[in-house]
């Protein structure tokens, strides 16, 4: 069989891009990818022999991007694999491997077939997760290596390629030195459950930078936190002369647990991240200290060494804060689980202040940095208690500081390569997802915050074993 295809439902060009294609389709699949839940119409997916494809008009509007080295080019090909979109509106037209080529079925012109409809052989077979590589089906070709690889697998992998090797090389505070600044009189466990999170994960130590009024409650919580207070009305100085000092010391900073919204601590926040950036330090935005920058989004815009990490509520307040500010333009609001949308909104946000991070928690997580999307869809637990949120952010802080690390140790990792950022995020999502669940298995109803960061050591050696380090 031989068939026409034409992008018209897919680019303003219209009928400026048309190829024949003969022979079976190898590979037909309903795709899950972040690519393809931009536009519901490219979900579809269906897999040719590259020699049973040829492009007959409109390479000229055609633009080839490789994702591995970032290299990016119209009108000529460049390094395999490519994503292939319209150069005009960005809409993808397909994806070209070593030997196959992937096409989207909806946008195929099935006119020319004998009974004018969709061929049952084009309906599709399975279904394909990426970046997960995961292919469930009965059919594969060769070029496919048999392998299954979930997204839980690329999590447990990263991490175990950026922990901190246990061989008796690394001195005190090598390992990881986060810093916490959060907590009010009515918060004290926020920035508790945020330091120790990071210390089971591994870092070796945690500065809390806390109000007067919640430094001794923090304090008895645990002797493992060194604990300062630098904001509070009888506190001498401004809060970033007392933690500036201090940031040359840390690989990366907590923001916002327990943090509260009192106006004169939301400027000194401001100030203590100007601070930070001005070292280059990873930053992490949870909570409270999400309002804080939302007032200021300056304070966080282009730096891309920044991670926020709303929950529904917190990410819809950015929004509106975004659309308010003329960053981005005023749509419907999704909702949590309209994925479709999602994503490419997800992305716009993540554009509009400078492609930082921000990782969307929910049913199933999502992180962006406004190039790309992931997700960790990681078994949690059926309860949420209050403080899962807190312990995400020092997972995620301590990680960061192994990111920022990794020009001292022999990890592959390199903290300004984009996508390492977005790993990172997926990585602490699947060690906070896979911690929740053990612990709900032990404790059901009665599962509380401070039960997940008895499970973190447990979840740390289940991936990363110290015997094989």
């Amino acid at each position: 069989a031989t068939h026409s295809l034409s992008v018209m439902r897919m680019s303003r060009l219209f009928d400026t891009l048309s190829c024949i294609y003969s022979g079976l389709c190898v590979f037909l699949s309903f795709c899950h990818t972040p690519l393809c839940y931009v536009c519901l119409s490219h979900q579809w997916i269906a897999t040719f022999a590259k020699e049973d494809v040829s492009f007959t008009k409109g390479l000229t509007h055609l633009r080839f991007y490789n994702t591995t080295n970032d290299i990016d080019s119209a009108n000529e090909l460049t390094q395999i694999p490519s994503k292939i979109s319209c150069s005009h509106c960005g809409c993808a037209v397909a994806a070209e491997g070593h030997h196959h080529i992937s096409l989207f079925p909806s946008t195929f012109d099935f006119s020319r077939t004998p009974n004018a409809g969709v061929p049952e052989s084009y309906r599709f077979q399975s279904r394909l997760f990426q970046p997960t590589k995961a292919l469930h089906s009965s059919k594969r070709f060769s070029c496919i290596d048999e392998v299954h690889l979930s997204t839980q697998n690329d999590a447990e992998r990263f991490f175990r390629t950026i922990a901190p090797t246990l061989d008796g090389r690394f001195h005190k505070g090598q390992s990881g030195r986060v810093g916490v600044l959060g907590g009010s009189q009515h918060y004290t466990g926020a920035p508790y459950f945020a330091g120790m999170a990071a210390l089971r994960t591994g870092a070796d130590l945690v500065y809390v930078f806390t109000s007067l009024s919640a430094t001794n409650a923090i304090k008895c919580y645990s002797p493992e936190l060194m604990v300062t207070p630098v904001y509070g009305s009888e506190i001498a100085g401004s809060m970033a002369s007392l933690i500036t000092p201090i940031l040359p010391k840390l690989h990366s900073l907590i923001v916002g647990p327990g943090l509260g919204r009192d106006p004169d601590v939301a400027a000194a926040v401001i100030e203590t991240i100007a601070a930070a950036r001005q070292h280059e330090l990873p930053i992490v935005v949870d909570a409270d200290g999400l309002w804080v920058v939302s007032q200021n989004l300056e304070s966080v815009r282009g730096y891309d060494k920044i991670v926020l990490t709303p929950n529904i509520m917190e990410y819809r307040m950015l929004r509106e804060r975004l659309i308010a500010a003329g960053l981005m333009p005023s749509t419907e609001c999704t909702s949590n689980n309209d994925t479709t949308n999602d994503h490419s909104e997800l992305m716009a946000m993540c554009a509009s202040l400078g492609h930082v991070t921000i990782v969307k928690k929910g049913a199933i997580d999502l992180i962006s940095n406004g190039y790309d999307v992931l997700s960790c869809d990681t078994n949690g637990s059926a309860r949420r208690c209050g403080g899962i949120g807190d312990v995400l952010s020092g997972v995620l802080g301590c990680v960061s500081a192994w990111v920022h690390l990794s020009h001292q140790t022999t990890s592959s990792v390199r903290e300004n390569d984009a996508r390492v950022r977005l790993e990172a995020c997926r990585a602490a999502c699947h060690v906070v997802r896979r911690g929740c669940n053990l612990t709900f298995k032990k404790k059901k109803r009665s599962m509380l915050a401070g039960d997940i960061l008895e499970q973190l050591g447990d979840v740390v050696e289940e991936i990363c074993p110290s015997s094989a380090l």
